[in-house]
C-alpha cells in the first residue's frame, strides 16, 4: 500500500501515478489498481494499464490518498458480473499494427491500450505536416493529431516545426463544427503539460465553460446547442469534464449525462446513432464512463453481466481482431 499526502488534496488535472508489482502469482487481467475509501473500507478500481513485463501498473488519480494493486477480486462491486478485455485488446492491436500506416486514432488507441507506437508514426506526422504547411480548415484535425502525437510520445508543441496547441488555443473557427471542437479542445490541452498564455482566445476555462452550458436538461451533450443529444458527445464530453469532477457544477453535469445515458443503453447493452446501434457509439461511451472512474459493468446505472456494453461490444470483435461498424459488416 502506498499513501500520498496530504490528505484529501484534489488536482485540477489528473497526475499519472506508476506502481511496480510483483505479477507473477496473477495474470494481469486479475490485477486493479485502486483506491482506500476509508470512510467504508473499500478499494475503488482506477482505470489502468498493467504492464506484464516490467510489472508496472499505470494510471491517472486526482487527489492523495491510499493506493495499491490488488486482487480484482477485491474491488467495489467485484460481486457483479465482470468481463476479461485483455486479450480482445491483444487481438485488436495486432490488427491495427499488421496495416501499412497507423491512423492518427488508431495510433492513440494503442498507446492507451500500453502499446508501444513506432517512430514511424511521428515521422509521417512531421512529413505530413509539412507538405500542408501546418494549414488545417478544422480545428478538429489540430486536435485530432495534437492528443494522437502526445499519445505517441511525441510533443505537439513542436513537430515537424509546428505548434498544434497554439493552433488550437487561438484558433477562430473553434465553434464551427459544434460541441466536437470545443470538447476535443479541451481534451487535447489537458493531455499534456503545456504552455497556454492567459490571453488566449480558447483557455481550458473557456472551453470548460462552453461544455458546461451546451449540455441539454436532460443531460445529454448535442452537436449544437438546443439540438437533440446524443451518446458519442455525451462520451467525449463526460472525458473532457473528467479532470473537473470535484467542481459542483462539473459533478452535477456528469451524474446527469450518466444517468441519460443509462436511459439511452439498448436492449443488448449497445448505444445508437441515429437509431443504429454501432461499435463507435458503444466505445464512446464506454470510454467518458471509464476515464471519469465509472465502471461500465458495474455501475447500477447500466446492465451488467451478458448485457453489458463491454460484452456487447466484445461479441462484434471479428477473428482478425478487427471491429467493424455494426454486426456482420468488414472492418474499414
Amino acid at each position: 500500500m502506498y499513501e500520498f499526502g496530504p490528505a484529501g488534496l484534489t488536482f485540477d488535472k489528473p497526475i499519472q501515478i506508476a506502481i511496480k508489482t510483483p505479477i507473477a502469482a496473477l495474470s494481469p487481467d486479475q490485477l486493479a489498481l485502486a483506491w482506500l475509501n476509508e470512510q467504508t473500507g473499500e478499494w475503488i478500481p482506477i482505470p489502468a494499464v498493467v504492464d506484464a513485463e516490467t510489472g508496472i501498473v499505470t494510471g491517472l488519480v486526482n487527489h492523495f490518498t491510499k493506493f495499491a494493486v490488488i486482487d480484482r477480486s477485491k474491488v467495489a462491486g467485484a460481486a457483479a458480473a465482470s468481463v476479461e478485455t485483455g486479450p480482445a485488446i491483444d487481438r485488436a492491436a495486432k490488427w491495427l499494427q499488421s496495416g501499412a500506416q497507423l491512423s492518427d486514432w488508431s495510433a492513440y488507441a494503442l498507446s492507451r491500450a500500453g502499446v508501444a507506437v513506432g517512430a514511424d508514426y511521428l515521422a509521417s506526422v512531421e512529413t505530413m505536416l509539412k507538405e500542408k504547411e501546418g494549414a488545417f480548415r478544422n480545428v478538429t484535425d489540430y486536435e485530432r493529431l495534437a492528443l494522437s502525437v502526445q499519445a505517441a510520445g511525441g510533443n505537439p508543441e513542436q513537430i515537424g516545426g509546428y505548434n498544434l496547441i497554439e493552433r488550437i488555443y487561438n484558433n477562430e473557427r473553434m465553434e464551427v463544427q459544434g460541441s466536437n471542437g470545443p470538447i476535443y479542445g479541451l481534451l487535447a490541452l489537458n493531455a499534456g503539460s503545456y504552455t497556454i498564455p492567459g490571453d488566449a482566445k480558447w483557455t481550458t476555462g473557456k472551453l470548460l465553460q462552453w461544455i458546461l452550458d451546451v449540455q441539454n436538461g436532460d443531460g445529454s451533450w448535442p452537436l449544437v446547442k438546443g439540438e437533440e443529444g446524443n451518446p458519442d458527445l455525451t462520451g467525449a464530453a463526460l472525458a473532457a469534464l473528467a479532470p473537473y469532477k470535484e467542481q459542483a457544477a462539473v459533478k452535477s453535469a456528469m451524474d446527469k449525462a450518466v444517468q441519460w445515458l443509462g436511459s439511452k443503453q439498448s436492449v443488448d447493452g449497445g448505444f445508437a446513432l441515429n437509431g443504429v446501434e454501432n461499435t463507435e457509439s458503444t466505445a464512446q461511451v464506454i470510454w467518458g464512463l471509464t476515464v471519469s472512474g465509472i465502471d461500465p459493468v458495474n455501475s447500477p446505472y447500466f446492465k451488467s453481466g451478458e448485457k453489458s456494453m463491454l460484452a456487447y461490444l466484445l461479441g462484434l470483435q471479428l477473428d482478425s481482431g478487427a471491429f467493424p461498424h455494426i454486426r456482420g459488416e468488414r472492418p474499414k
